[in-house]
């Protein structure tokens, strides 16, 4: 499908926002104006505007860098690669972009969660496997049989599956995850299939290290419907697709003593593997209006044989006051993340943390308010700066509000960064579409490329479409 027009005149709108103060190492003084703009050389005037969802279960974008300063987006089903100057590369697959592998012919689906690209440039998704038995909802399917696999999809840099890569480029496993639970009746049937994919990173010996969570069964919660009795796991691959037999014994490790609804991981140097994860009985049972809490995580590190590492933290774990939506580690071993402290339901509504930690698991008590920034907004993703400074992209609305494109830029002391548009933000507008950045990666220059969807203000139900924006930062 040809890209879409951007309806209405391009605006870029460098202002401060009110919904990201509260930064608590340095209040902001004066505004002061820095150039920080939208990159000419990339798309038209800094933007980009892709493919329109079509069909698939991914409707928020996922992005990876890949070699030579080209993008790798992807949305619903299709995945593109972008060159430097924007242009989707001819190269790579069918005119730019390829498709997921159609599987509904062996009744299958695949539900992707990850997209990363190694660094032979081969473009790696990361999906859950379904084949079980379901019941279809308006829009959903409920899985009675609860027995899926964990699957990785790797393509050559042409777009072609990599045929020494699992079977003909599809590698799927269970990871040996304890038995399958089986719904008795549809009453304790559960919204979403298990093993769950959810994270997906290559660590810096080229290992694919993938994360979710497996339900083993099911307890009624305090809120009516069935609640899934769940672990959260971490497993790795070798280059043929198998699970690494060298980790945790058999591929995964895995962590059971809490009801985990999301894990993310992020890999780095010295074999680091850490992995946060989202806990949301906590925020179901107890809602913000009791003030009793909310969806709480934690911060695990697995060494590098796949055990968890009882020097991080005090005792391998660091529970967190909202749930960890996203993790970096920095070239020096630190840890960032991002934490959600909004509604369970609605994580981007309310406020957001970033965290930032020594590799020790304490926190850094250089940055922000003891290792803490407050941020007010819809936060989506974070990436290191470089020089120690962080770099953050959302929306600058909530919920179904319209918004723009949202980059924040902190300091190495968690300030906002005074160099950078009006006290360390940019907002980058696409006319009347509502757009929301869902991920950052920096190309290989350093330039932070904002990736995300649009789609027009409307009561109705709209398809979203895949959107891109490159800034130029003062360094």
């Amino acid at each position: 499908m040809p890209p879409r027009r951007v309806i209405g005149t391009l605006a870029v709108a460098i202002a401060v926002l009110a919904l990201a103060v509260g930064i608590a190492a340095a209040r902001p003084g004066p505004r002061h104006r820095h150039p920080a703009r939208l990159d000419p050389s990339f798309g038209t005037n800094g933007r980009v505007i892709g493919t329109t969802f079509t069909k698939g279960y991914l409707y928020s974008a996922l992005a990876a860098a890949s070699p030579g300063d080209s993008i790798v987006a992807m949305l619903g089903e299709t995945i593109s690669r972008f060159l430097p100057s924007g242009q989707l590369d001819p190269s790579f697959g069918q005119g730019g972009s390829v498709e997921l592998p159609n599987l509904e012919a062996k009744g299958e689906l695949l539900f992707p969660a990850g997209i990363a690209v190694d660094a032979e440039g081969r473009v790696l998704v990361a999906a859950t496997r379904w084949s079980g038995e379901h019941a279809t909802l308006p829009g959903l399917p409920y899985f009675l049989e609860n027995r899926e696999l964990a699957t990785v999809i790797r393509y050559l840099p042409d777009g072609q599956l990599d045929p020494s890569f699992g079977q003909g480029g599809i590698a799927s496993t269970d990871f040996g995850l304890p038995p399958a639970y089986k719904a008795s009746a549809p009453s304790e049937r559960l919204p979403w299939p298990t093993p769950r994919v959810t994270g997906l990173a290559v660590d810096p010996q080229g290992r694919i290290v993938v994360a979710g969570v497996y339900a083993t069964g099911v307890h009624q919660g305090c809120k009516p419907g069935p609640r899934a009795t769940a672990g959260a796991f971490v497993g790795r691959l070798t280059a043929s697709g198998l699970p690494d037999p060298t980790f945790a014994g058999g591929g995964a490790a895995t962590l059971s003593n809490l009801d985990y609804g999301f894990a993310t991981v992020a890999t780095g140097p010295r074999e680091q593997i850490v992995l946060g994860t989202q806990h949301p009985d906590v925020f179901l049972c107890f809602p913000p209006s009791e003030g009793k809490g909310r969806s709480l995580g934690s911060i695990v590190r697995i060494g590098p044989a796949g055990g968890i590492d009882g020097r991080f933290s005090g005792n391998g774990v660091l529970n967190t006051d909202g749930s960890v939506r996203q993790l970096a580690l920095t070239g020096s071993g630190r840890i960032l993340a991002l934490i959600s402290l909004g509604d369970y339901s609605y994580p981007r509504s309310g406020e957001a943390e970033v965290l930032r930690l020594q590799p020790s698991g304490a926190f850094d008590r250089r940055f922000g308010q003891r290792g803490r920034v407050r941020l007010y907004g819809a936060i989506d993703a974070l990436a290191p700066g470089g020089h120690g400074r962080v770099l953050l992209a959302g929306a600058t609305g909530i919920r179904e509000a319209p918004a723009d494109f949202l980059l924040i830029r902190l300091t190495r002391s968690g300030a906002f960064d005074s160099s950078v548009g009006v006290n360390g933000q940019v907002v980058a507008g696409f006319g009347n579409e509502q757009a929301s950045a869902n991920d950052l990666v920096l190309d290989e220059r350093g330039r932070p490329i904002l990736v995300g969807t649009i789609k027009e203000p409307s009561t109705a139900i709209t398809f979203p479409t895949l959107a891109l924006t490159r800034l130029l930062l003062p360094r």
